[in-house]
């Protein structure tokens, strides 16, 4: 169980600037309504999860947000790399 109201959180998140605002799915097993603020709930997914679905929605969440610098501290990403070298099994 959360620490926390679920639904106590997105109101919260709300408050942030856009572009640091988190992007929330809410999972649930309830029916009843909700009245959830749109520019912080993406999406609604009842139980039982359709995982496709929830793969769907994620995938558009992140191709909805703008790309990142990469930090200069972090490794190159993968795609990047090298892609004729042996990989391991």
């Amino acid at each position: 169980m959360p620490a926390c109201r679920p639904l106590a959180v997105p109101p919260a998140s709300a408050s942030r600037p856009e572009k640091i605002r988190p992007v929330v799915i809410v999972l649930t097993a309830g029916n009843e309504p909700r009245d959830l603020n749109p520019k912080v709930v993406a999406g609604t997914i009842r139980k039982p999860f359709d995982i496709e679905l929830l793969v769907d929605t994620i995938g558009a969440c992140i191709r909805t947000l703008e790309p990142f610098a990469q930090n200069e501290q972090c490794p190159a990403p993968e795609s990047d790399l090298d892609q004729t070298a042996e990989k391991p099994n």
